[in-house]
């Protein structure tokens, strides 16, 4: 690649605070481009990264927070991390005899329990 087009994949906000048009500005910039996943420069500002994460996410992209501090900086992508996602939730363990008891539960219980059963009135309290 040459300067020019490693430039034109570089986004630079003007502040560490910029404001929500500028952040629709990124989004629509990261949108445009041929790219897989973007990372910002750390320094912007946790309200500034929780806005950047609520537009990209409107607009259908995914995002994570890495680093710390001063160095945390936020990645935009097009598809999500499956990887973090699964290093972040983890399958619990459940121990045999917590699942035979959760099993013995529901093969007791009739098809039709939960339709059987109706909500208790609220009372008001206002009488």
């Amino acid at each position: 690649e040459s300067a020019e087009q490693q430039e034109a994949m570089a986004w630079e906000f003007a502040s560490i605070d910029p404001d929500r048009a500028q952040i629709h500005d990124f989004v629509r910039w990261f949108e445009s481009q041929a790219l897989e996943q973007y990372t910002l420069d750390p320094g912007l500002d946790g309200l500034a990264r929780s806005v950047v994460r609520e537009v990209a996410n409107q607009n259908g992209f995914y995002t994570k927070s890495s680093g710390r501090g001063i160095n945390r900086r936020l990645t935009i992508s097009r598809k999500p991390d499956v990887k973090a996602m699964e290093d972040s939730c983890p399958p619990e363990k459940v121990s045999a005899e917590a699942e035979n008891a959760v099993n013995a539960f529901l093969e007791n219980r009739s098809p039709t329990y939960m339709k059987l059963v109706k909500p208790r009135a609220v009372r008001s309290l206002n009488r």
